[in-house]
């Protein structure tokens, strides 16, 4: 896109200077060809400019109305995933901009791998996660089996915060956390598009590299 800008500029200028030399009104059309070139470039640059901003502002007012409105808790496969690296790393990059927290249970910690609990440490030197107890009671479990890390989080969550927010694509995890939360009377949002976010993420972080957008612009 810049090349094809800067291609088209240099055949602008070089015409011109070959019209002021040598009037012609055949090179006056030859003239505008590369100035209309110039023209719907630029009007495809600043579109495409328009939506990577808009898009990253869309993926921002998700992070933090929906997944960070609310106390939340990551699956352990999320963190320990590598498909969702994009993910993460979006997330550190927003609750550094918001100058918010996440918390992290130490039910989950323990059972995270060494390349996760690494992710993690990233997190703790941002100052954006916060590593806390689990409030383990005898009612946690349930029929004298202890449920999953995750779910012994929400409860944790639960316990300071109305609803509770879930990010996971597991079926399986996301119908003990409804039932779970359902006994407890607590409100319970599931993000469960992870490769769709994840896609998002990606987008965002490119962005963000890329310096073509700055992580929650206007909103401090």
């Amino acid at each position: 896109m810049r090349l094809g800008l800067v291609i088209g500029f240099v055949l602008t200028t070089v015409l011109v200077v070959i019209v002021s030399r040598n009037y012609n009104p055949y090179l006056l059309v030859l003239l505008l060809l590369p100035v209309f070139y110039l023209i719907g470039m630029y009007r495809a640059f600043t579109s495409n400019a328009r939506k990577v901003k808009r898009d990253a502002r869309s993926l921002e007012k998700t992070f933090i109305t929906v997944l960070l409105r609310d106390a939340v808790v990551i699956d352990s496969v999320v963190w320990q995933d590598k498909n969702r690296g994009s993910f993460l790393k979006a997330l550190s990059i927003i609750l550094a901009a918001a100058g918010k927290k996440v918390v992290l249970y130490d039910c989950q910690y323990r059972e995270l791998t060494n390349t996760a609990k690494a992710a993690i440490e990233q997190f703790q030197a941002q100052d954006i996660i916060t590593l806390a107890p689990a409030d383990i009671s005898p009612a946690a479990a349930e029929e004298g089996v202890a449920p999953p890390p995750e779910i012994l989080a929400l409860g944790s969550a639960a316990s300071a915060s109305r609803n509770v927010v879930l990010v996971s694509d597991s079926r399986e995890l996301i119908a003990q956390a409804r039932k779970a939360m359902k006994k407890r009377k607590t409100g319970l949002t599931v993000i469960d598009s992870l490769d769709d976010l994840e896609a998002a993420c990606r987008n965002y972080c490119a962005a963000v590299d890329g310096q073509k957008v700055i992580p929650l612009a206007g909103r401090r």
